[in-house]
């Protein structure tokens, strides 16, 4: 089974190179497809989406599903695909996270990548940690969802 999960924390230096975590790309390495996709977060959260090439895809073939005149799906599909950015993973399993993203993110020395089973996401340290209270009370009042939790 291919899926993100856990959590990591790894040093990001002063030009964005940051290491993906060694798990996260052993997924990444079994797609059929290469390659890591950055898409900012489009529900308000400070954060940024991680996928791979396959995920990627399927995302992009649901917007193209949609009728590209209608508002809301331009709307839709700007703020998702309008902002991916496709990175490369060099040999040391290294990441350059383009400075806009650096930017959105406040990132300092310290990056958290948060597994998300089909994706990851990636946050500042701090951030994420005033966010988990939120997170948190979210998940406690919605645990009738989990799917192990149906009858």
């Amino acid at each position: 089974m291919r899926f993100f999960s856990s959590t990591f924390t790894n040093p990001i230096d002063k030009k964005g190179r940051v290491s993906i975590p060694a798990p996260f790309r052993k997924v990444l390495e079994q797609e059929a497809q290469p390659g890591l996709w950055l898409i900012p977060q489009v529900n308000g959260e400070p954060a940024v989406d991680g996928l791979g090439a396959e995920q990627f895809g399927r995302i992009a073939d649901a917007l193209a599903s949609m009728n590209p005149f209608d508002r809301v799906n331009r709307a839709l599909t700007a703020k998702t695909i309008g902002r991916a950015v496709q990175v490369t993973i060099d040999d040391t399993g290294r990441i350059v996270l383009p400075e806009p993203l650096r930017e959105l993110l406040e990132l300092d020395d310290k990056v958290l990548f948060v597994g998300m089973i089909h994706t990851f996401q990636i946050w500042k340290p701090e951030t994420h940690a005033a966010w988990q209270e939120e997170i948190e009370a979210t998940a406690l009042a919605n645990t009738d969802r989990l799917p192990w939790g149906r009858t």
